[in-house]
């Protein structure tokens, strides 16, 4: 699918205070983008009200042409898919059986399993790497694994759009490397329109096409990251001092903090102080 994805004036609160405040922004189809900001600043929610679990007190919500504020249940989630922050589902469970939970949009009374849905789980399975998982216990994997289970449960769903909240949350370096290679292949190979929570700004450049920089509820920048990530951009949003260099691998902004922002070189947490001060 090429339609992208545009909200307009979309203001999202919980218990009659404001998170999102007045967003307008347009995803672009077929690309990987990364929602990027400190703690709090409204990732989530934006994913969530994206997604539609959160409905906005005002604006518009698009994809293409279609209204998603106004969509059936069902057939939101055959356009698009959402894995939350630390899924759970019983441990035992098998891969297989929790892979094939991502047909239910695509089953009715009267059509409860079909061949179509054998097709695309075993599609999901191969795709992300875990067939000889496939009739493993969920508890007998690592979390590497299971994540990758997780993903394939989403790509079953077979929605052009997949929304991942912090997807590579509590993972090590090397699966979170693994995961978000997972994510690319899955959108330069399938297709797939990808929009991804992160932390770590140096993983949200270098593997997203767009980013989307959010600060208290609104956003303070989007674009390519190697418009945005700048020491400028890392200050005004992260609140942190930075030099910003070239990935000599893959050729991305490769953020080094410093300090805090405003915080004397020479004060606490500075390594030079403590050696100084024999701390």
């Amino acid at each position: 699918m090429d339609d992208p994805i545009d909200l307009d004036g979309v203001t999202v609160g919980y218990d009659g205070v404001r998170v999102l405040g007045n967003l307008s922004l347009r995803l672009p189809p077929r690309r990987i983008t990364v929602l990027a900001g400190p703690n709090g600043c409204g990732k989530s929610t934006l994913l969530r009200t994206i997604r539609r679990l959160l409905e906005p007190q005002s604006g518009t919500l698009q994809l293409g042409d279609e209204d998603l504020l106004h969509l059936k249940e069902r057939e939101l989630a055959r356009r698009i898919a959402l894995l939350g922050q630390s899924p759970s589902a019983p441990v035992d469970l098998t891969v297989f059986d929790l892979v094939r939970l991502g047909r239910f949009p695509h089953q009715t009374f009267l059509r409860q399993w079909s061949a179509e849905d054998a097709l695309q789980v075993d599609r999901a399975l191969a795709a992300t790497g875990v067939t000889a998982f496939r009739d493993r216990r969920l508890d007998t994997l690592s979390g590497g694994q299971r994540q990758r289970v997780w993903i394939a449960m989403v790509l079953a769903q077979d929605a052009p759009v997949i929304c991942l909240d912090e997807p590579i949350n509590h993972l090590d370096l090397a699966h979170q490397l693994d995961c978000l290679d997972l994510l690319r292949r899955l959108n330069r190979e399938h297709g797939r329109t990808v929009i991804a929570v992160l932390h770590d700004i140096n993983l949200a450049a270098r593997y997203a096409d767009h980013l989307v920089l959010l600060k208290d509820g609104t956003i303070h920048a989007q674009g390519s990251p190697h418009r945005l990530v700048t020491a400028a951009t890392v200050d005004a949003v992260f609140g942190v001092e930075s030099r910003i260099l070239t990935d000599p691998v893959t050729g991305a902004p490769l953020c080094i903090p410093i300090r805090p922002s405003g915080r004397d070189a020479r004060g606490p947490g500075c390594p030079a102080a403590e050696r100084r001060t024999g701390t």
